[in-house]
């Protein structure tokens, strides 16, 4: 195994407990879980009807990204490109 460095110098989260990194951590603490019904879409057809899903995000800051460009972004990207920007700004 090679030794490799690691070096995290901001965080970002957007998961089902929270949309930043503080309340996700306090909600953590409070052993909280975000596994619930699923809401998003009828589940009915599936054996599991819970998940972790996010709830409630009201979608990238139309600073940050164009109106247009984020409807033709996946949903998953969008998360992916929201918890980055914490972590950018995160990290000073």
């Amino acid at each position: 195994m090679s030794d490799c460095r690691v070096v995290l110098t901001g965080l970002g989260t957007l998961n089902p407990l929270a949309q930043n990194v503080d309340d996700f951590w306090a909600a953590l603490l409070a052993c909280k879980s975000g596994i619930r019904p699923i809401e998003r879409f009828d589940a009915g057809a599936f054996t599991s009807r819970i998940g972790g899903e996010v709830l409630n995000w009201p979608g990238l800051p139309k600073d940050i990204v164009d109106p247009r460009e984020a409807r033709r972004m996946d949903r998953f990207a969008q998360l992916a490109v929201a918890s980055a920007i914490e972590a950018v700004a995160d990290s000073g």
